[in-house]
């Protein structure tokens, strides 16, 4: 078998396209994490002085449905990614320890689920509000949908 067979994969144009995009997916939520993990620090922060965790969980989340399976309610106080990961969809993170273990559509969703990142982000990031179809955010959860399924 000759040394380059392994290579054609790459000249692939869908393939290649693919890999761009999963490169592309990777660096994105690199760049976004210690926005997440700062942000989700000072929501940890405010929430420590409140008396419900569950409540002020619930107010903060855009569509009052946080994630309760994948968190462990008896680690809000003293662990700031437990709290974040009501922001997440409903399946698939109950064991993910950290933003960084986690993979990007985790992190989109916290973003636009905790509206407390609305403080931080250009309004044009959440305009139209969600859940419209044409707010960005709701854009690239599309998109990033019809990019895993493909």
């Amino acid at each position: 078998m000759p040394a380059n067979t392994g290579t054609k994969i790459f000249a692939d144009k869908e393939t290649n396209n693919w890999f761009k995009a999963c490169i592309a997916l990777n660096v994105t939520k690199e760049g976004l994490t210690n926005f997440v993990e700062n942000t989700m620090k000072k929501v940890h922060t405010a929430l420590g002085t409140c008396s419900s965790y569950k409540k002020a969980i619930i107010s903060l989340h855009r569509f009052s449905g946080p994630s309760w399976k994948n968190t462990k309610r008896h680690d809000w106080k003293s662990n700031w990614w437990e709290i974040a990961k009501c922001f997440l969809p409903p399946q698939g993170y109950a064991n993910v320890s950290s933003v960084q273990e986690s993979d990007f559509n985790a992190v989109i969703n916290i973003i636009l689920n905790c509206t407390d990142f609305k403080n931080y982000l250009s309004s044009s990031w959440l305009s139209p509000p969600p859940p419209d179809p044409l707010c960005p955010l709701e854009k690239v959860i599309r998109v990033l949908k019809c990019f895993k399924h493909n």
